[in-house]
């Protein structure tokens, strides 16, 4: 919360700083260094700014674990694309400790908590969003079944 202050707090003091050369411009229109002046504060309220939102950005509820969720689908997204490639050149190895009824129930089972996740998830983003960070976990961590 501190970084998100600092930056709100460089957004003010930067804008006093354009307002009063605003101030001081009405007073003297030809005044040529009020008007670098102005275009100095302006440059620093424009930075001050795009600071303040990345640090909003950054310090959102939840950012880190949606990135590392992101990270982790991606790595499940590239498993099943390996297996793919595997079964259509005849190379995928066969897994005894299951058959198929038992691999589909699997399948079945971790899609069903993958939709009760999905709900809580969509719950969160709309009334709570200090929760997304757990339920996007919860999701992720119920894909795993998909690629085991």
């Amino acid at each position: 919360m501190a970084p998100i202050l600092t930056a709100a707090g460089e957004v003010l003091s930067s804008s006093v700083g354009f307002i009063t050369a605003a101030k001081n411009l009405c007073a003297d229109p030809e005044d040529t260094p009020t008007w670098q002046l102005i275009a100095m504060n302006s440059k620093k309220v424009s930075e001050a700014v795009r600071k303040l939102l990345e640090q909003i950005t950054d310090k959102a509820p939840g950012q880190h674990e949606c990135q590392e969720a992101l990270e982790l689908m991606q790595k499940y997204i590239n498993m099943i694309d390996q297996a793919t490639l595997g079964a259509i050149s005849t190379t995928l190895q066969t897994r005894a400790e299951s058959t198929l009824q038992g691999f589909s129930e699997q399948v079945v089972n971790a899609l069903v908590g993958v939709e009760d996740a999905l709900g809580a998830l969509i719950a969160a983003a709309k009334t709570d969003p200090t929760k997304l960070g757990h339920q996007v976990t919860l999701v992720s961590s119920h894909a795993k079944p998909l690629v085991d």
